[in-house]
């Protein structure tokens, strides 16, 4: 161990910096001289890093402090602590110093208290470029735009690092062309600002501004590289990984991120084993990020170390994978509190309709940012808990800044109705918003599109300031919903010309308008473009090809059916569903039969969709005991609760049997009210029977509806 305790300090910083906290902890305890230094290293150390708790403990071990150890425990408190602990110590300083007003100013521009933030910024004594910095940077986060222009407006003096922060801020906030202008307008262009713009260009592509570059450095590299991967090209990302002076980790881990970010995780993982020359712990966590939950977990285990955003990635990868009783039990083996890990417990709660228990880890929370209020509103709104998600996105008026996300996930809310009170509810909730994004327009479109009011939807459309593929797609469920299946089918076409890219929800909208149009030529055309196509994202999860099956089932193509399904190149319990179901429609029971077993024995679980397909099946096939037999496996076997659906198909199977006792005794059973598909049923089972055999249980002509009537008169005219 080092004699002096200036060497010790010295060590402990080093330490520090470089992020190794027990190292620099063993050598503290270890000293037998500390003085303030000493403390304010290993406070320091902790305050970066943002473990609160274990600063706290050390500030208050403390036997004497300066201004530093205020500072730095007021800066670790600004990184996490709530806004109220931050207040109370701020209120205890002794001198407050201009780190210390910095530390409040972050604590506000942290939670987008942005009111609060510039309160505090005007009772500075005075005032440096990190304090104007550091409020501009926060207002353009909060998407206050014109509120950074504003304070960029008002300093006495601006540095090239200002300029770089608007530059930036404009570009973080998806402005290109501000972000453009606003570069041409600087005195000098520094290499920072070169690579922020190359960034975040508009107009011009990233190449051409590289090419423009009077000098560059790895950074410059680094931003095209970032520019390629957020425009979706990891092509060119890996040509200017290939075309780099010198390779270095941080160059092939955004490669990585490209390849993984474009769904091309098998080249990735090629990259990881077999290409990449050195690895650390961010291509770890880009592995984690990109696999499976079974690959995430192998990869986990085997990283030489973790850092948080490693425990944060496995974490979020249970979350995806619905396993959100490993991803709490993970959550909890975390050393210090983690924001991202929690946020992700919430969200995989929510995705799982598990509210209640997003709601406990919620109010547990020692500190929330945006993100987590909007998780759990979101949860709230998937569970079709409107007034409860209503409530608490109103709540986040007083203690959250609602940003764009906040109202995007309020707005579908109330989309999925008829009813045109709630849709004038939709339009006000729409008008109210202070500012728009894509998302903002298509929700409105989709809650127009689930409205019925196809025209409206229309108008909508043809106003938007710009259409992406899920503002096509919107509007083929608008078309579709109104019956117009043709004009539906058309959207893909039309996309096209429009110079937007159709992606797999357009393909599948197309082929379901196709569908129920029983429109094969068209329906061919589309799974002509799919192939030649050949884009990896229509492959994912066999979604678009499951939507073959089915389209080519209604439109009576069961061979071409059944040649979609044997292409796929992994099937899911959708796609064997679907199978299923297409066979028992064009009357091949015995093959749907045949096809269920099947998909049992690879290893997959009937559903409830699954289990209708099966039960009709049987029905058309006149297979009593088969189908009863499933009818009560699905309790007694999978824990299935038999729907309404379920009982119209046994029902029916039972009536075409000519079992109306049986049929009659199921429906009188039934947890529902007999609808009329079960009433059909039961007429349908009377067609040849004289009308005087015709059982009394079987409704009368005054309490049927009018396609009912129609049965029931045709069933007496057959009886003679």
């Amino acid at each position: 161990m080092p004699s002096s305790t200036l060497s010790c300090n010295r060590i402990i910083s080093g330490f520090a910096r470089n992020g190794h906290l027990e190292n620099a902890k063993s050598l503290f305890d270890a000293m037998f001289d500390r003085d303030v230094v000493s403390w304010n290293s290993i406070l320091g150390a902790y305050s970066r890093h943002g473990a609160t708790s274990e600063a706290r403990e050390v500030f208050g071990k403390m036997p004497a402090t300066d201004g530093f150890s205020w500072s730095s425990m007021l800066s670790a408190f600004a990184h996490t602590a709530s806004r109220d602990e931050v207040g109370e110590l701020f209120d205890k300083l002794p001198v407050r110093e201009l780190i210390s007003w910095t530390s409040m100013l972050h604590s506000c521009a942290r939670d987008g208290r942005l009111e609060e933030m510039q309160a505090v910024f005007w009772r500075f004594p005075c005032w440096d470029v990190i304090c104007w910095n550091e409020v501009i940077t926060a207002c353009a986060r909060e998407g206050h735009l014109s509120d950074a222009l504003v304070a960029f407006n008002q300093m006495p003096g601006r540095s090239s690092v200002t300029w770089n922060v608007l530059l930036q801020a404009f570009c973080r906030a998806s402005q290109p062309d501000v972000a453009a202008a606003a570069f041409h307008r600087m005195p000098q262009w520094s290499l920072a600002a070169w690579n922020s713009v190359i960034q975040g260009v508009g107009c011009e592509s990233p190449a051409t501004m590289f090419g423009r570059m009077p000098q560059r450095d790895k950074y410059s590299w680094y931003a095209l590289i970032c520019a390629c991967s957020r425009r979706s090209n990891p092509d060119d990302a890996l040509d200017a990984l290939r075309r780099m002076p010198w390779w270095d980790v941080a160059a092939w881990n955004m490669v990585m991120a490209a390849l993984t970010s474009g769904r091309r995780v098998r080249e990735a993982t090629e990259m990881f084993h077999h290409g990449i020359p050195a690895r650390d712990v961010v291509t770890w966590n880009i592995m984690v990020r990109a696999l499976a939950l079974e690959g995430a977990v192998a990869a986990f285990e085997r990283m030489p170390q973790h850092d948080i955003v490693s425990w944060n990635s496995m974490v979020h990868a249970y979350g995806l994978a619905g396993e959100t009783g490993s991803a709490a039990r993970l959550l909890q083996q975390l050393a210090c509190f983690s924001l991202a890990a929690t946020n992700s417990v919430i969200g995989a709660y929510g995705l799982k309709g598990q509210v209640e228990e997003a709601r406990r880890v919620f109010d547990a929370m020692l500190h929330r940012n945006t993100v987590s209020w909007n998780s759990m509103v979101a949860g709230y709104v998937r569970a079709g808990r409107v007034a409860e998600a209503k409530l608490l996105f109103d709540a986040m008026a007083d203690t959250a800044k609602r940003d764009v996300v906040s109202w995007n996930t309020m707005l579908p809310a109330f989309t999925v109705t008829e009813d045109a009170a709630v849709l004038e509810l939709v339009e006000e909730c729409f008008r109210r918003m202070p500012f728009t994004s894509q998302a903002s327009w298509n929700a409105m479109l989709h809650a127009y599109a689930c409205g019925g009011v196809t025209q409206r939807a229309e108008q909508l459309f043809e106003r938007m300031p710009e259409k992406d593929s899920a503002s096509w797609s919107a509007l083929a469920s608008a078309r579709l919903l109104s019956g117009k299946c043709q004009s539906a089918a058309s959207v893909v076409a039309l996309m096209d010309l429009d110079g937007c890219k159709p992606d797999a929800v357009s393909y599948i909208s197309a082929l379901e308008a196709c569908g129920m149009a029983s429109d094969l030529a068209q329906g061919r055309i589309l799974h002509a473009e799919i192939v030649a196509a050949d884009d990896p994202a229509l492959q994912d999860g066999g979604k678009v090809a499951t939507a073959l099956v089915s389209m080519y089932s209604r439109c009576a193509a069961l061979g071409e059916a059944v040649a979609a399904f044997d292409g796929m190149s992994s099937k899911n319990l959708v796609s064997w569903t679907a199978m299923v179901a297409a066979l028992a429609q064009n009357g091949f029971s015995s093959l749907a039969r045949l096809a269920f077993w099947r998909m049992e024995l690879n290893g997959f679980t009937p559903d409830s969709i699954s289990f209708i397909s099966i039960l009709s099946a049987c029905s058309h096939a006149g297979s009593v005991e088969l189908g009863w037999s499933h009818f009560v496996s699905m309790v007694g076997d999978y824990g299935i609760q038999p729907g309404l659906d379920h009982y119209a198909c046994v029902l029916d199977l039972l009536g075409r049997a000519g079992n109306l006792e049986d049929a009659h005794e199921l429906m009188d059973a039934m947890p529902f009210i007999p609808g009329p598909d079960s009433r059909t049923s039961l007429l349908s089972a009377c067609r040849g029977l004289p009308v005087s055999k015709v059982p009394e249980f079987v409704p009368h002509e005054q309490e049927l509806d009018g396609g009912e009537d129609v049965l029931f008169v045709g069933i007496l005219a057959a009886a003679g």
